[in-house]
């Protein structure tokens, strides 16, 4: 019930956003000149205010479809799903520059385009929080009792060990806004991903030199 008030909440929003954003570009476009400087002031704060909401709304409506969806399960190569996220991030991998590392990685029983999310958001997290060194991202897979778990290893500034539950849960943020941008709903969008799976995913705890984390997909299929 909760998932289904947020996802009709976070769909009925978005037309009253629309309209504020319509308004908002109008007057900046067409009376700006006669607008005073504490007028433009707020109508800039109101055009960033608008646009953090819709980012927080389409967040929002994707986790809830990730607990509602009927799954589309088939049994693929981990590279299939992490090769179509590299290149769907291709434009802030390259600005980054970015390095990846990974090779003969197992086929696992999952949604393809789930885990296509579950890659874009950890990549997207590694590139984000980065040291003045180019990114490098690692991913391992070792596969055990029909079970494998995946390792998304990167080079950047690492995440505290007491923050470790916290990162995955909805709208946590361990960093200002004015520092990284970004809704703080991307790590538990993985969680759920995860856990449609019937997988766990984790924190590396005491890892140094970046992030490590671990997650479970299972070898076929379980039902």
């Amino acid at each position: 019930e909760l998932e289904q008030f947020a996802y009709i909440a976070s769909h009925d929003l978005k037309e009253p956003l629309r309209k504020i954003e319509s308004a908002s570009s109008f007057l900046v476009e067409d009376h700006a000149g006669a607008l005073n400087e504490d007028a433009q002031t707020l109508l800039s704060v109101a055009s960033d205010a608008a646009s953090r909401m819709r980012s927080l709304i389409e967040d929002l409506l994707r986790f809830a479809r990730i607990g509602t969806a009927t799954l589309e399960l088939e049994c693929v190569s981990l590279e299939v799903p992490l090769t179509e996220s590299i290149r769907n991030l291709s434009s802030v991998v390259d600005e980054a520059g970015a390095v990846f590392h990974f090779v003969d990685l197992p086929r696992v029983y999952c949604d393809p385009g789930l885990l296509r999310q579950l890659f874009q958001n950890l990549i997207s997290n590694a590139i984000k929080y980065r040291t003045d060194e180019a990114p490098e991202i690692t991913v391992d897979a070792e596969v055990s009792d029909e079970i494998c778990v995946v390792t998304v290893s990167d080079n950047g500034i690492g995440i505290e060990a007491k923050y470790a539950k916290r990162i995955f849960e909805i709208f946590q943020r361990l960093h200002n806004r004015g520092a990284y941008s970004g809704t703080g709903i991307g790590l538990a969008i993985c969680k759920r991903i995860v856990e449609r799976h019937e997988g766990r995913i984790w924190l590396e705890e005491g890892h140094v030199g970046g992030s490590r984390f671990h997650f479970t997909l299972p070898l076929r299929a379980t039902k």
